[in-house]
């Protein structure tokens, strides 16, 4: 009687399997099995998540499946403890071994250990989208270091960087930031602080276009803007926090007079906030598309 073993299954059947793995179990479990098992996991060899991998695992993968398949790798997800486990060989030679990665995700890293990562990330000249998750900002390091070392970076490829809703939020205005102008990157998502440092942030960002901000420690009471982003096309502000009203709107709209998308999410006890009319009389003539959401709130006699 035929019996199947796993390298003559279906590719189909396979595939079906792996969606029960993470990514380091695939490659270390069918990786070089033979060339077609090689073929049929491509998205595994192109998309590497170190999820939930013993350190055997990890040290199996980072010292013989690596190597091989680095150059072929187009996104990449990175945990402090997976590169604490890096050998020193490849910590070094990162840009090297990952030399056509397009997107890099890094999760649960603390400020100080990020901006000394970052350093590595100067010669992956096909990088063009830099994820951060959950990062937790610390006393050690001033936000302006860090926004440096992810915007100062030499790599011009780099256009999109986000940095999550589960991130800590950046304070930008104690800090000098005229070095920095980021006329490469187009698409932004940031946490921070007050308004006031979001009128610090869109002066090193002329050519954005995308732009996603989260406003953590501040209503948006009117701040003074003297430029504006006549490149943005889509722009989403959220600010519970604290109560806006419809002049602290206004202002806001004067910075992005051509946006076609706007997503706005706040807290208000002014009552033209939740007035459709008098919200659209104020909207750029080049609005195609607004997401509102919003907690009102009734003033009390």
């Amino acid at each position: 009687m035929y019996k199947p073993t796993f390298e003559n299954l279906p590719d189909e059947i396979i595939l079906e399997i792996c969606q029960y793995l993470h990514c380091s179990h695939v490659l270390y479990s069918f990786f070089n099995l033979n060339s077609r098992i090689n073929q049929t996991i491509t998205f595994y060899r192109q998309h590497v998540y170190f999820r939930r991998a013993s350190y055997k695992i990890l040290l199996y993968i980072y010292e013989y499946i690596l190597p091989q398949i680095g150059s072929s790798i187009l996104s990449l997800t990175i945990h402090p403890l997976h590169q604490a486990s890096f050998p020193s060989s490849i910590d070094q030679y990162i840009s090297t071994i990952f030399s056509n990665l397009k997107i890099l995700t890094l999760t649960s890293w603390k400020s100080e250990k990020l901006v000394s990562f970052l350093d590595i990330l100067q010669d992956m000249k096909y990088l063009h989208k830099l994820i951060i998750q959950e990062l937790s900002c610390s006393i050690l390091i001033d936000d302006r270091n860090l926004i440096e070392k992810v915007f100062n970076n030499k790599n011009s490829f780099l256009t999109n960087v986000i940095f999550d809703y589960d991130c800590d939020s950046m304070n930008l205005s104690n800090y000098s930031l005229n070095n920095i102008i980021l006329h490469n990157i187009n698409s932004l998502t940031i946490q921070l602080n007050t308004l006031t440092d979001f009128s610090r942030l869109i002066h090193f960002i002329p050519n954005i276009q995308q732009l996603d901000v989260s406003l953590k420690n501040s209503s948006l009471k009117t701040v003074p803007f003297d430029i504006k982003l006549l490149n943005l096309k889509i722009f989403s502000l959220w600010n519970i926090n604290y109560y806006s009203n419809f002049d602290d709107v206004i202002s806001l709209l004067t910075i992005v007079p051509v946006i076609e998308q706007f997503s706005l999410t706040i807290s208000t006890r002014d009552s033209n906030l939740i007035n459709g009319e008098k919200l659209f009389s104020i909207f750029p003539i080049r609005l195609k598309k607004f997401n509102y959401t919003v907690c009102y709130y009734l003033k009390q006699d």
